[in-house]
């Protein structure tokens, strides 16, 4: 690979309606115009937060799946979209309904809250492509393999070979920008699950890996690394400079900085910026 790689992952907050998406969409143009992109995208503003809420309550997964097709659908009018984006995430609904009896609480629940990723990566693919060429593919279509612990520890050089070999394929050489499911993933025995708080984080940090890519940008709700969790430390504030090292021991204590971890483990030089697009909306009803 030629040019300069960068992998950019944006949030929820950065996709929680159609302005947000329109502003995310032009950025990646903007950057794909004078390099190779690879997008990576958590669930669209709160879906995930309100589809473990309704587990919560009791609601039925295929009530809330209903509701978030709904919303989906919706967002698609919105933004001029054909809601045929979805047609393929309509027979995996279909399949995990019948499926319910033979699933664990634990996979059942992290099964149905993958569904807000891969609605995601199809909305945001499906209005980049009114301007070039994007594709959606979920996590383990661009070859990233999970090991049964739900981490990517065990991923091996040749893992990483893999994952560079399949982006260059389906994308012709990253001329299609490819937009991935972050978050969410699949086991080695097929069983779909999630890397926990952060996980889109982890997704865009094994890309950026293996694809020995220049720059990992997380466009996120805060404005930089923080020296603590706002949302649960009100001084909390920015750290205007910090080395791989002292970002790789937080990373262990606050989830959303485990972006500098795997870089470290890998011995990569790549500039990782953490910026913030906008705040996050609720999902209508919720």
């Amino acid at each position: 690979m030629g040019e300069v790689m960068i992998v950019m992952k944006f949030g929820g907050a950065s996709l929680a309606g159609t302005h947000e998406i329109e502003h995310a969409v032009k950025l990646i143009l903007e950057y794909s115009a004078r390099c190779h992109v690879v997008v990576v995208v958590s669930a669209i503003g709160t879906m995930t937060e309100f589809l473990l809420d309704g587990l919560r309550r009791g609601q039925s997964g295929e009530s809330l799946l209903r509701c978030c097709l709904h919303y989906h659908e919706e967002l698609c009018h919105c933004l001029g979209l054909d809601p045929v984006v979805f047609k393929s995430l309509h027979r995996e609904i279909k399949l995990f309904i019948h499926d319910r009896k033979e699933m664990n609480d634990l996979t059942y629940k992290e099964r149905l809250v993958a569904f807000g990723e891969q609605f995601s990566a199809r909305v945001i693919a499906a209005v980049l492509s009114k301007y070039r060429p994007a594709l959606a593919m979920d996590s383990w279509d661009a070859g990233i393999e999970l090991s049964d612990d739900r981490g990517y520890s065990e991923i091996l050089d040749r893992g990483y070979a893999l994952i560079q070999q399949k982006l260059e394929k389906k994308t012709k050489g990253f001329d299609i920008i490819p937009v991935i499911t972050g978050y969410i993933g699949k086991r080695r025995n097929g069983v779909v699950t999630n890397l926990g708080r952060g996980g889109s984080d982890l997704t865009a940090t094994v890309l950026g890996a293996a694809l020995k890519a220049k720059e990992i940008i997380a466009w996120k709700d805060v404005t930089g690394i923080m020296s603590a969790d706002p949302g649960l430390v009100p001084t909390a504030h920015v750290i205007p400079e910090i080395s791989y090292e002292e970002a790789g021991e937080m990373a262990f204590s606050v989830p959303r900085y485990s972006i500098p971890v795997l870089c470290i483990r890998r011995g990569l030089t790549v500039s990782l910026f953490v910026s913030k697009v906008f705040r996050t909306r609720n999902i209508p009803g919720h």
